[in-house]
């Protein structure tokens, strides 16, 4: 909740006007929580970790954002802090494969 509360801080901000919660709810799922999980997906990581849920990464990701930033020395978009995590958390095997794809560039299966 307090995440979905400074997005409504954060448009009212941009907005310059009142934003009720509804609208920043929708806003923050939109434009923040369903980026991110796309991401997720897209990475495959819940795969390795079938207890956990999209949520329990996004609130990882969104809470180690800062410090993979410094690790890296650059702000990570939502791809760069989910892989992060991938690289730092899976199994030996999976991160060879995420080395070997991001040095060629190859593009990742859903």
């Amino acid at each position: 909740m307090e995440h979905i509360q400074a997005h409504k801080y954060y448009l009212e901000d941009l907005e310059g006007g009142e934003v009720s919660l509804s609208d920043a709810a929708c806003s923050w799922y939109d434009k923040v929580y369903t980026p991110l999980a796309d991401a997720i997906r897209k990475n495959r990581i819940m795969k390795e970790f079938p207890h956990r849920t999209e949520t329990d990464f996004y609130i990882w990701v969104i809470k180690n954002r800062g410090k993979l930033s410094d690790q890296y020395g650059r702000e990570l978009d939502d791809e760069s802090a989910v892989e992060a995590f991938s690289q730092k958390y899976t199994r030996p095997f999976w991160k060879i494969i995420g080395t070997f794809r991001r040095i060629f560039g190859l593009v990742r299966y859903r």
